[in-house]
């Protein structure tokens, strides 16, 4: 069975994120952001992560790690 219609209609939205981070825990765990973000990323919906990818988002993390020390 295909969850995705549950969750978007329990997220009362057009995508969902199933992630328990958000941007504080995120933010609070400066040793791991990197990787966290993009577990966050991961848990969402289908259509989101297209746009992450369509934007090249992983890529643009990455160039900006040299400025973050990510």
């Amino acid at each position: 069975m295909n969850p995705e219609p549950f969750l978007l209609r329990k997220a009362g939205q057009s995508f969902y994120n199933i992630s328990l981070l958000d941007m504080k825990k995120l933010m609070r765990d400066q040793d791991h952001i990197k990787e966290n973000l993009f577990a966050y990323i991961q848990d969402f919906s289908v259509a989101v992560r297209d746009i992450f990818e369509h934007f090249h988002f992983y890529m643009q993390v990455e160039l900006c790690k040299f400025s973050f020390h990510f």
